[in-house]
């Protein structure tokens, strides 16, 4: 063998052992890749899970709001009617009160009030 011959050999040895390194080198790369892949995919499906969680939480809490704007409703109305109820008994009793005010020794004010402008428009 001749030494261009061994130079070649040897060259082609280091070139194979710089392969092999490359080569492991690629696979820890793709391995590396692999592992960020997977827990990448967790990471999105727990996501999912999560996004999931929260619309059902938000439906249930629409849900009981609507409910409770329901409720609220129905106390507004009752209280709008009591409101109209008081206003009618209100009035009722003003009337009472009015023509009980308006009767004064059998003579009414009535009469009393046109008497007095008669008698301011005459003077």
């Amino acid at each position: 063998m001749t030494n261009d011959q061994l130079d070649n050999i040897y060259k082609g040895l280091k070139q194979n052992e710089y392969l092999k390194i490359r080569v492991k080198k690629a696979e820890q790369t793709l391995a590396d890749a692999e592992s960020v892949i997977h827990n990448q995919q967790s990471i999105i499906a727990k996501q999912n899970d999560l996004i999931i969680a929260k619309d059902e939480y938000l439906e249930n809490q629409k849900f009981l709001f609507s409910q409770e704007l329901e409720i609220k409703n129905v106390e507004i109305k009752r209280l709008e009617d009591v409101a109209i109820e008081m206003k009618a008994i209100h009035k009722r009793e003003n009337r009472k009160q009015l023509w009980k005010g308006i009767k004064i020794g059998g003579i009414t004010v009535g009469v009393l009030g046109a008497a007095t402008a008669i008698y301011l428009i005459t003077k």
